[in-house]
Parts: C-alpha cells; structure tokens; sequence
C-alpha cells in the first residue's frame, strides 16, 4: 500500500502539470505518432492528452521502433526514425509491441511499461530492505528520497531507464539470494535479468558487475578463491554481453552491418561534440558548463556530487562493517563501473545541452539501495535526526526541480 500510495501520489502530480493549456513546441522531434500534434492540442480524453505528452522526446523513437519494426535504407544527416531508427535497443519497443497485439494503444502502452516497471522497483527495494534491516523513518525518507530524484520524470515516460533499473535491481537481488540460499531457481532468474540488461542499452552490461564484484566479496571474505557458484554467477554475469551481441546480430542478419547502431549513434554525437576538448576519465570535472537552464546546472551538480556519494557510502559501510559487506562491494563497486559508463566519461556534463539525470537513474537507485542497507540503529539519535532532517529536505528540493522537469516535458523543452 506504501507503494502504490507514492506511486499515484507521483502521477497525480505529473498529471496536474501536464494537463494544462500550453503550446507544445515540436521543433527538432520527428513526429511519429498519426496526428499528435492535433491530438494533444484537441483531444478531450484527460488520459490521452497526458500520455501522448509522455511519448515525447526519445519515447517517438520508441513508438516508432514498437509499430514498424526496425527499418534502415541509409543513414541520415539528421536523426530520422522514417529513414534509419536502429538507434536503440530492442526490449522496451518489443514490449511495447506485445501490449498493443492485446489491444492496449502503443500511446498508453510505453509509457504504462515504464510506469509499472518504477512501481516494481520500489516495491522490490522496499521488500529487500525490510528482509534484511529492520524499516524505520530514516529508511523510508531514503525510499522517498529516491521518489524525488528529478530524473524519474522518465520512470513515467516512454523510455527504457525504468526498466534498465527494475533488472538492475533485480540483479542486486538474486545474486544475494543466491549467494545466501543458493538455488536453481535463483541461477536461472539472474542469468535471464543479466541477458535482458544487454537487450535494454549498450551500456547495461556494465550492470554485470554486481554478481561478479558481490562473489568476490562473498567468496573472498571466506578465503574461497573460485567455487563453483562463484562460476555460476560469472556465466550469468556475461550473459549480458550475450544480450547486447544478440541485438548486434539481428542487424548484421537484417541490414547487413553489425555495428549499424554505432554508426547512427556516432552520426547524432559527431555534431554535438564539436568545440569540446578532448575527453577523459575527468572530463565530468575538468570540462564543467554552468548552464543557463536551472535544471541542467542542477543535472550537472548531480554529476558531480554522485560519485562523492558513492565513496561516502563506501566508507560508512567500512565504518559500520558487518556480514553485508558482499552487498556493499557489490552496489557501489557496481554503480561506480555505471557512472563512469553512462557519464561517457563526461560526455554530459561538457555539452552544454545534455543532461545526465536520467542517464544515471539506475546509479541513484542503487545508491539509495545501499544507504537503507547501512546498520543506522547504531548511529546517535542526534546524527540520526540530523541524516533525517537532510533527507527530507533533500525530498522536498527533489521534488521541486521534478515539478520544473515536469513543466519542460508540458512544453516540449527538451533541453531543460
């Protein structure tokens, strides 16, 4: 009931925004839905005229992909789903696909696959949480906390980072459900989320890292160098690589070219990366823009912050050392080897028209994660109600910045 509580408490207040007289400005967005643009300035459906604002953005390229299959007679000049649309991976537009064959409009049915994927996540973090630590109120302001995080906008959306974070959860979850009880059951879900990470985004493999950095702990603090559910977990792991190959191959067998999907990608970055310095490990520092768009400057202090973050959580779970120590190593070992690949080292923080937030969702997810696991009970009552009193504010701002976010999206501004 917590759950489902935040979640319409999160619509509604997406809804309210949305729903709202405004011109949408549809300059540089390929229209790929028959007639939105009439349909969201006229429509008097209260749903439609919302969820047609929540296939925005990337969520076209998505539409595009779930109604005519992949398709690609050249690549373009510009970005052009009617031309090429091999620009993202497959497993959100093919279950979008799957709802509508059950009669659910593709306009309602991203965005619903996004929405119940956050909704899981959530509910699979706080059951996770509560089977391990006792729930308490600086617990449930951390869960809030995450609610908050402004780049959720796209947990609404017809995006695939809603569910890139459910599997990476999920992975979070199985491999210490296996680690502990072991289980063929466990093995085999965790081999299956692992090859979904690599048919979401190239760059989910990365997520392999948590069952291989949480059996090394494990394992390691055992004296146990290799067993053989350490190996098992490895195999899982690189199945990940096998998700991503398996897209690689569909266009090598469709299109004749392998790497169609770099080539496009390369075509849409080669333009927005001129002037900019030669990138590096510390570009996300070193090549820094005070943008002009508040929720870009906030986008780009969250770039800065969150692997600060990380290492502050690293520490505390030193500090407070206890037999969850595997869990930890794996978390942040893992939403570090995330950031550093979603923030393509800098990429986003040195354009000034990126932003990072919903790049890195998946990475405050798991921070999160690994603040509620951290033993609190031990800390003071006095440091305790202070984390609390920073948390809840932390909730508050959150919550404005994804009211703004949500106002960008009402207009169609894609840049804020």
């Amino acid at each position: 009931m917590f759950v489902i509580a935040i979640g319409a408490f999160q619509w509604f207040s997406m809804a309210a925004v949305l729903d709202t007289q405004s011109t949408y400005n549809l300059r540089g967005m390929w229209i790929t839905i028959p007639d939105f643009a009439d349909r969201i300035a006229n429509s008097t459906n209260y749903f439609e005229r919302i969820y047609l604002r929540l296939n925005g953005w990337d969520g076209h390229w998505y539409h595009h992909i779930a109604r005519n299959d992949y398709q690609c007679t050249g690549i373009p000049s510009n970005s052009n789903p009617h031309i090429c649309n091999v620009a993202f991976f497959p497993l959100v537009p093919f279950l979008g696909s799957a709802a509508s064959q059950v009669g659910i409009d593709l306009v309602y049915a991203l965005p619903l696959i996004s929405q119940v994927a956050w909704l899981l996540t959530l509910l699979l973090i706080l059951l996770f949480v509560r089977s391990i630590r006792e729930f308490n109120a600086l617990r449930i302001s951390l869960l809030l906390l995450l609610v908050a995080y402004p780049g959720t906008l796209y947990a609404s959306m017809a995006y695939s980072e809603s569910v890139l974070t459910l599997l990476v959860v999920s992975v979070v979850v199985l491999s210490h459900r296996y680690l502990q009880y072991g289980g063929t059951v466990s093995i085999v879900a965790l081999a299956a989320c692992c090859y979904l990470l690599g048919l979401v985004k190239v760059t989910g493999i990365t997520a392999s890292a948590i069952p291989v950095l949480m059996a090394l702990a494990f394992h390691g603090a055992r004296g146990q160098l290799l067993t053989r559910q350490h190996g098992l977990m490895w195999l899982a792991a690189g199945l990940s690589l096998l998700g991503v190959l398996t897209f690689f191959l569909f266009a090598e067998i469709r299109f004749g070219r392998w790497d169609l999907y770099f080539q496009y990608t390369s075509q849409g970055w080669s333009g927005k990366a001129q002037g900019i310095p030669d990138l590096n490990p510390l570009s996300m520092f070193t090549n820094f823009h005070w943008h002009e768009h508040p929720s870009v400057r906030l986008s780009n202090a969250i770039s800065i912050v969150l692997p600060l973050l990380i290492v502050a959580l690293g520490v505390l779970a030193w500090r407070f050392s206890d037999d969850r120590q595997h869990l930890y190593v794996g978390i942040l070992g893992a939403a570090a080897v995330m950031y550093y690949a979603y923030s393509v080292p800098g990429n986003y923080a040195a354009l000034p028209n990126r932003n990072l937030m919903r790049h890195v969702f998946p990475v405050v997810a798991l921070a999160v994660m690994a603040a509620m696991l951290l033993p609190v009970h031990r800390l003071t009552r006095i440091a305790s109600a202070l984390a609390g009193a920073l948390t809840m504010t932390a909730v508050v701002l959150g919550l404005y910045f994804q009211t703004q976010m949500f106002q960008a999206l009402k207009v169609g501004d894609w840049v804020s």
